[in-house]
């Protein structure tokens, strides 16, 4: 069950990649229920919820993790978030990762999570960063939709 839900604070007005919206405890919201935007696009958790609105960790926060599918091969890794809308994922050089690859929260819809925007690595190292960005502006949301976890 989606709630929708008008961000009341966004980025920069308020603690760093964090949303406060306006549902809380008696709209039946509870702390980790994901939150989208256009129905389709994951872009955080509830971290704290009180009766009438709730605070929204971004997934793209410094240290956050999520899983990622990467690519066509599905590659599953765990992306880091690094603040305002980007991520980082490490993973070995031979990945057959490519710029333009898709990004995917696993889940049974295949909704587009980023897309791989630069890849680097050392010649020196095994390993390669994958950087891509949440498709969402997020300063610019107005609405996002809060997936119950649990229905009232």
């Amino acid at each position: 069950k989606l709630l929708l839900a008008s961000v009341l604070v966004k980025p920069f007005l308020s603690p760093y990649d964090t949303l406060i919206i306006d549902v809380g405890t008696n709209d039946g919201v509870l702390a980790q229920d994901k939150i989208l935007v256009d129905g389709n696009t994951f872009i955080g958790y509830i971290s704290e919820v009180y009766d009438n609105t709730s605070k929204v960790v971004l997934y793209s926060s410094p240290g956050e993790k999520v899983k990622v599918l990467i690519g066509n091969n599905n590659i599953e890794k765990e992306a880091l978030g690094i603040g305002s809308g980007n991520f980082k994922v490490e993973m070995p050089r031979e990945g057959d990762i490519k710029e333009g690859d898709s990004i995917v929260i696993p889940s049974i819809s295949t909704n587009i999570f980023g897309v791989v925007e630069k890849i680097e690595f050392k010649e020196s190292n095994s390993f390669q960063n994958i950087l891509f960005k949440n498709p969402v502006n997020i300063s610019e949301i107005k609405w996002v939709e809060v997936l119950l976890s649990k229905n009232k």
